[in-house]
């Protein structure tokens, strides 16, 4: 008897460290409920208990919590408060509802119910991989490719119009006779008087012509004969009144013994001078004009070259005396 007593009471020493070993890790991993609250009668807190128990038992052995509620006789009837308090210190998660006294009970639970499967999923959807989160970045909108738009084509260069006189060759014809024949004229003029040669004379018939003609030889080309004429006329006279009043001014002179003697006659030398002048500046300015002569030339032969039609009413009659009208066309090509 002795031994079985000593059997029993090792068999009950050995529930006793099972049951405290065991009992913290089953009372960390369930889900505890605690007394209810409220102004409610304690018989219905104590069934308000025994229902969240239910549920309680009822959650999976890695929710671990506590389930509080609360209960408060309002108007509306029994308002009930469930909460489940996470061990892991994460914010409660409660649910309010207002109920009617005979269905209070059943609320609760739905409540308890409810608050358990929303911790599941948010403790599911933490520990989870988030596979949307690829294709959510796959969905972001890219910004748009810009595609540089083709430039485009460049017209064709146009056609240059068409010339019957070259500006070019109008200045030559005009500067290059004025140039060498004034400026050769005036050469041999000078080498008379130096030199004593007899030159004088041929050297500024020389630099007339080319004073007076030379600038006109472009026009003439052109076609522009009228300018040409009257142009060399103006220089030609220009260069008269010069010549004639510097003879006049050395007429003026008085030749004696190896000494010359001048009378005040300076009107006379003015003149001349302003002929001179007059002639050079009007050859010079002619003859840098006559590419726009030439330019302007070629605009009216352009406009000559186009087609011109011109339609007019005109009214006769037959042999018989019947007259009718009609319509005349004359063209230019």
């Amino acid at each position: 008897m002795r031994a079985r007593k000593i059997t029993e009471g090792k068999a009950v020493l050995f529930a006793l460290g099972l049951a405290v070993v065991i009992v913290p890790r089953l009372a960390d991993a369930a889900v505890v409920v605690a007394d209810p609250t409220g102004d409610a009668d304690p018989a219905f807190l104590a069934e308000l208990k025994a229902s969240l128990e239910t549920v309680a038992a009822e959650a999976p052995p890695d929710v671990n919590g506590e389930l509080r509620s609360s209960a408060e006789l309002t108007v509306a009837g029994v308002e009930l408060v469930v909460e489940l308090a996470p061990n892991d210190g994460k914010s409660p998660i409660r649910m309010t509802r207002v109920a009617s006294k005979a269905s209070a009970l059943s609320q609760a639970r739905a409540m308890a119910r409810a608050v358990l499967k929303t911790f599941m999923s948010l403790s599911s959807s933490a520990t989870e991989p988030t596979a949307q989160a690829p294709v959510m970045a796959a969905n972001v909108p890219q910004p748009a490719e810009v595609i540089p738009l083709p430039e485009p084509p460049k017209p064709p260069p146009a056609p240059p119009l068409a010339e019957k006189y070259d500006r070019r060759i109008a200045i030559w014809l005009s500067l290059f006779p004025t140039v060498v024949m004034t400026v050769g004229g005036g050469g041999l003029s000078y080498l008379s008087v130096v030199a004593g040669r007899a030159m004088g004379i041929p050297g500024m018939a020389i630099a007339t012509i080319g004073l007076s003609l030379g600038p006109s030889l472009g026009y003439f080309w052109i076609g522009r004969t009228q300018h040409a004429l009257v142009m060399a006329g103006v220089r030609l006279a220009a260069l008269g009144v010069g010549i004639t009043f510097m003879a006049l001014y050395v007429k003026t002179f008085q030749w004696g013994d190896g000494d010359i003697e001048q009378k005040s006659h300076p009107g006379f030398l003015i003149t001349s001078i302003i002929g001179f002048n007059a002639t050079l500046a009007a050859a010079f300015v002619d003859a840098g004009l006559v590419g726009r002569a030439a330019d302007r030339a070629n605009v009216q032969w352009r406009e000559s070259q186009k087609v011109k039609v011109q339609v007019a009413p005109v009214a006769w009659s037959n042999g018989n005396g019947d007259g009718t009208f009609g319509l005349a066309v004359s063209g230019a090509f």
